[in-house]
């Protein structure tokens, strides 16, 4: 799964992931603030990258079936938009 981002969203911001188990997550951060990567399912912290400055993080989460979110925990960045979702089938 490979997500870029930059102030203040996610591309692409609508993920699926064709199925559950150890995903590797590649952001690269093309914005000049830290960015990072959070999932979250059902208010739970699952994982995702540490908040960094330019270039490129990854990390490996496990995910299960079904609806995911993503955002960036950094400040208000994910008021400013830095959010999406991710379905696993």
């Amino acid at each position: 799964m490979r997500v870029s981002a930059r102030e203040y969203s996610f591309d692409p911001n609508a993920i699926t992931v064709e199925e559950g188990g150890e995903v590797r997550i590649t952001l690269r951060n093309e914005g000049d603030l830290a960015h990072d990567l959070r999932i979250e399912r059902g208010g739970r912290d699952i994982g995702g990258t540490p908040a960094f400055q330019r270039g490129r993080r990854s990390v490996r989460v496990r995910l299960v079936t079904g609806r995911h979110r993503f955002f960036c925990s950094v400040g208000d960045h994910e008021q400013l938009g830095m959010k999406g979702s991710l379905r696993v089938r």
